[in-house]
């Protein structure tokens, strides 16, 4: 895929990235997950290993690429996608502290279908790292106590 692509024949290079990825999709079963990283990975092809990365259902490093490149959006996008709490107790302190209302608002929403699904204790590291000031321009509201709020007039949290 290298070699085509630096040979300039865009559509050639196209047509073979799509054949690749129809492999990886037809035999994302029966491929060793660790050889197929290293070997995406050894030729640099990071697009082809996040691909990879999303059939094999390997959220933790979909979101740790994005996190990376702090692609905030990206990360909370595939973070709301996955339903894994697990993943939310461990990427919400660097999300709330770069990404303060769309965490929130993955929190929020993560919540309203089942209202077990985050325990707010384990939040509290990230709430520990939330400063205001890291608001986006026109959000006023402390992202903090909207969540704790949530929790207790939604989710009717008394802890």
């Amino acid at each position: 895929l290298n070699s085509l692509k630096e040979v300039g024949s865009e559509a050639e290079y196209g047509c073979i990235l799509d054949e690749f990825r129809h492999f990886l999709q037809d035999n994302v079963s029966n491929l060793d997950a660790q050889t197929t990283y290293q070997l995406v990975m050894n030729h640099g092809r990071m697009d082809v290993m996040l691909y990879y990365a999303e059939l094999n259902g390997d959220h933790d490093r979909v979101i740790s690429y994005h996190i990376q490149r702090r692609e905030w959006t990206k990360a909370l996008d595939v973070l709301a996608k996955c339903q894994n709490a697990s993943l939310y107790y461990t990427y919400s302190p660097t999300l709330m502290q770069y990404s303060p209302v769309g965490t929130t608002n993955a929190w929020i929403n993560a919540t309203r279908t089942n209202a077990r699904f985050l325990d707010p204790q384990k939040l509290i590291p990230a709430l520990m790292r939330y400063d205001e000031s890291s608001n986006p321009p026109g959000h006023k509201a402390n992202q903090a106590l909207r969540f704790l709020q949530h929790c207790v007039k939604n989710l009717k949290n008394t802890d």
